[in-house]
């Protein structure tokens, strides 16, 4: 069955909301491009995280070698996702989720308003990764 074949009932409900061509479309969408161009753009702060001075929670906790994951984002840098690019994407959502954890409870714990939140390194505050990757763009950051 093609990817999303068995939605027939969402795909009936969007009927004249979605552009048709979305609405039947059988094919799995990725984000390689839009990732890749995010790593590229936003790459003096994924360096600062994650370069060489730098302590990555996702490093120090044991969880992935500092080299292996610094020479994958190098060749993410260079336009290369890969076939592990999607983990390579939950890893970083899971850095920036530890980085929380770094926090003073008064400013983990209080909600500031969608003007005061810091950009993030995937998107714009209308993307689907802006509440799991705000943290990441720096220790102390101020949301």
């Amino acid at each position: 069955m093609p990817y999303a074949g068995s939605k027939l009932i969402l795909r009936r409900a969007m009927l004249g909301i979605l552009p048709e061509r979305l609405r039947v479309q059988s094919i799995k969408m990725h984000f390689r491009s839009l990732f890749v161009s995010e790593v590229q753009d936003r790459w003096s702060e994924y360096e600062a995280v994650f370069g060489v001075a730098s302590r990555p929670e996702v490093v120090e906790r044991g969880y992935v070698d500092r080299s292996a994951l610094w020479s994958r984002l190098m060749a993410l840098r260079r336009g290369q996702f890969g076939d592990d690019g999607v983990y390579i994407m939950r890893l970083l959502n899971l850095e920036s989720w530890l980085r929380v954890f770094r926090l003073p409870r008064s400013r983990a714990t209080t909600v500031q308003p969608v003007s005061a939140w810091h950009p993030s390194p995937f998107g714009r505050p209308d993307s689907s990764a802006w509440t799991t990757t705000a943290a990441l763009t720096t220790p102390g950051m101020t949301r």
